[in-house]
């Protein structure tokens, strides 16, 4: 935290830039520690928040792996669909 407060120091930013770097951190406390210690046991927490990100990661892949299709060898890999369209 002390790095991205000296960077904006130096960089002229304003000093309240530390709570936005800060927010990320508070998320990933939250998340970790604090909510999946209310949800039975810690593990338990732990794992349904893996399970979550898992699942949606899993998913992803599957809808990528979709949209491409074999190439032939007068094809080239990357003709066709363009990601970020």
């Amino acid at each position: 935290m002390c790095r991205e407060w000296e960077l904006s120091f130096l960089l002229g930013m304003h000093l309240w830039i530390i709570v936005a770097y800060s927010i990320p951190v508070a998320t990933a406390t939250a998340i970790f520690l604090i909510y999946s210690s209310g949800q039975g046991s810690f593990s338990d927490g732990i794992v349904g928040v893996f399970g979550g990100s898992l699942f949606s990661v899993t998913h992803g892949s599957l809808v990528t792996s979709n949209l491409i299709r074999e190439t032939t060898k007068i094809e080239f890999a990357n003709e066709g669909y363009r990601f970020g369209q």
